[in-house]
């Protein structure tokens, strides 16, 4: 019964395919392959060109916000002038950040890939790493948010709270409106206590269901309503098993 969630998002596809269809088929996806290759490597070109950029960007924000700190006795003139650098370089970072969230989802959707976007001065230890990534998350700074979660993962893979750490990605994806990349996060982060029995699991791993639920709401229904059920079933005296009933009776699928 544990293992419902991940028999809920399964699918069966069943098919019958001639030789000949399958040829055809075949020979589809290898021009499609060839066309792609020339467009892969110029995304990941670009790609690198825009994450040097933001570096570049972001190390002139810090120095010119070092140059104004250390400036104290700097007329008014050079002060503004200061300012008005420093506000120009945080005005493009932003600017290229942005692009690289775009740049991010189409890399996530062609390649199945995610990578956490190249923010400054991230700390480098576990701890300040999932408090950088709660802080963000609780001020719902979802990229940045991302960020501390996915460089927590990719140091720390063998962390015990690196299922908290998927639990964080998953709400800043949630956040994000990435309903499916959601799904799959939360699916990572409660497969780690649904051998638990509901006293002793964390309160995460009823968020996890309830977050999931809604998340497969907004494009599978009837998933988003078994998943749901599911939760008030595993975890009833969870807070959130109650939300789930009063979502589930106004809760319509056709």
């Amino acid at each position: 019964m544990r293992n419902f969630f991940w028999l809920l998002l399964s699918t069966q596809l069943a098919s019958c395919v001639t030789l000949a269809r399958f040829e055809e088929l075949e020979s589809r996806v290898l021009a499609a392959e060839r066309a792609a290759e020339a467009g892969d490597e110029r995304d990941a070109k670009r790609f690198e060109n825009l994450a040097n950029l933001i570096k570049e960007a972001s190390s002139r924000v810090d120095k010119v916000s070092a140059a104004l700190n250390a400036e104290l006795d700097v007329s008014g003139d050079t002060a503004r002038k200061l300012r008005g650098q420093l506000e120009e370089a945080q005005f493009q970072l932003a600017k290229l950040q942005r692009e690289f969230d775009v740049v991010r989802g189409a890399a996530q959707t062609r390649w199945g890939l995610d990578f956490a976007p190249p923010v400054q001065n991230l700390p480098d230890d576990a701890d300040g790493l999932l408090a950088y990534g709660k802080k963000q998350l609780d001020s719902s700074q979802w990229s940045m948010a991302r960020a501390g979660y996915i460089r927590f993962l990719e140091r720390f893979p063998t962390d015990e709270r690196v299922p908290f750490a998927n639990f964080g990605l998953a709400r800043a994806y949630f956040g994000e409106n990435q309903m499916k990349t959601a799904v799959k996060k939360f699916g990572e982060a409660y497969s780690a206590w649904q051998n638990l029995s509901a006293s002793k699991a964390p309160p995460e791993a009823a968020e996890s269901l309830w977050y999931a639920g809604l998340a497969l709401e907004t494009f599978d229904c009837k998933k988003g309503r078994d998943m749901l059920k599911f939760l008030r079933q595993t975890y009833p005296k969870s807070p959130r098993a109650a939300e789930a009933k009063t979502k589930l009776d106004g809760l319509k699928c056709k």
